[in-house]
């Protein structure tokens, strides 16, 4: 109980400066900060903290404690209980003390009276201990109050860094325009994935997007050509912008999700338990009874594990399902059966976009609509792997 007292008292006085803080920042615009700074006045003012602190003061007991108890049939103690009143050293307590005409007895137990010591000990916890677990929880109640203030505080001073450490390397930021979940959709000026820019020295770049009313967004095009960064990208940026943050991009418009999943390919398992394919469709089977109607999924070559036109039926019958639920899809993908399947849809609420081949440097990583290519690009691998020979 002591080591709570003491925490109390440092607690009361940070709660004293938290709630000061706000007075000395009236023009606070932000909703959730006004009714934060309006908590903290209402229930910590002046006569509750001066309460607390007058409270917390008496039960340091540095003049010792006053208990009370009961008799039972056998006169011996029970029931004992914490006084309101405690000693006092104050003159005037003291006085009134001796003046008082309630007659009152004493005795003194000698310090080698081990057993009346023992006894003593045994009637100090009995009485404490109900103060002690009160005063316990309430100082473990104003700490939980300051670990959530910690971490939603962390949150945001993270957010302020982010957008310091994207300004340092001239990435371009801006406040995201959110549209409601039935109108499904994406337009992005100048978008690019923040953690791309954060671990690399070299420029990003950046890509453009009209995807106004579409529900599924097929990316193909040859390797290395910016498909899966550009996908990261709109998922990052879809997260800030749920999260009320600024993106990273020029401009960024798009359609709120109640939840966003990945099915990203994974190695190998190297505990040899299941295929790589096996696994990419238990993933997927855990997923789905988690998918609510307004979610967005983004699939990053998923199910290209088996072959070809296997792989392609999948993804077809999965990404049908998905769609007759109102579920949002971004997919990257190398089954051109599948996206061609999609493409020759001719669905309004569907776009082609395309990454350029290395051979076409001008273009190095843009994103572009454009058809499906039945091209696998071997020769861009062929290229890579023999530039020596």
């Amino acid at each position: 109980m002591r080591s709570n007292i003491d925490l109390l008292n440092i607690l009361l006085s940070q709660l004293t400066s938290l709630r000061d803080l706000g007075e000395n920042y009236p023009a606070v615009q932000s909703a959730g900060l006004i009714k934060f700074f309006r908590f903290l006045r209402r229930d910590y003012d002046d006569e509750t903290l001066r309460s607390l602190r007058a409270q917390n003061a008496i039960l340091r007991m540095d003049n010792g404690f006053s208990v009370s108890a009961k008799l039972d049939q056998n006169n011996r103690s029970k029931d004992f209980f914490l006084n309101r009143n405690q000693p006092s050293t104050h003159w005037l307590k003291t006085w009134f003390s001796l003046a008082s005409s309630d007659e009152g007895f004493s005795f003194s137990i000698s310090q080698r009276d081990e057993s009346g010591l023992t006894a003593l000990a045994e009637f100090r916890d009995a009485a404490l201990g109900p103060v002690a677990r009160v005063m316990d929880s309430a100082v473990q109640d104003i700490l939980e109050f300051f670990t959530r203030l910690r971490d939603e505080s962390a949150f945001y001073r993270g957010a302020l860094n982010l957008r310091e450490a994207l300004a340092a390397r001239e990435c371009s930021c801006c406040w995201p325009v959110p549209m409601t979940s039935q109108q499904p959709g994406c337009i992005a000026s100048k978008i690019y994935d923040p953690c791309l820019a954060l671990s690399q020295a070299a420029k990003v770049i950046t890509n453009d997007l009209q995807a106004s009313n579409k529900s599924l967004i097929i990316i193909t095009g040859a390797n290395s050509g910016g498909k899966s960064t550009f996908l990261r990208a709109l998922g990052v940026n879809q997260l800030l912008l749920q999260s009320g943050l600024l993106v990273a991009a020029q401009e960024f418009t798009a359609s709120l999700c109640d939840e966003v999943y990945t099915h990203f390919k994974l190695e190998e398992d190297a505990r040899m338990q299941s295929g790589k394919f096996d696994e990419e469709l238990l993933r997927m089977a855990d997923m789905v009874p988690q998918l609510k109607a307004t979610a967005m999924v983004l699939f990053n070559e998923s199910f290209a594990a088996t072959n070809e036109r296997e792989g392609s039926e999948i993804a077809w019958q999965i990404c049908s399902a998905l769609l007759e639920k109102g579920i949002k899809i971004i997919f990257v993908t190398h089954l051109y059966t599948f996206a061609q399947r999609c493409y020759a849809q001719k669905s309004a609420d569907i776009l082609a976009l395309r990454a350029p081949s290395e051979e076409d440097l001008s273009r190095k990583f843009k994103i572009s609509e454009a058809m499906p290519l039945s091209t696998s690009f071997a020769k861009d691998v062929y290229n890579r792997i023999f530039k020596y020979k």
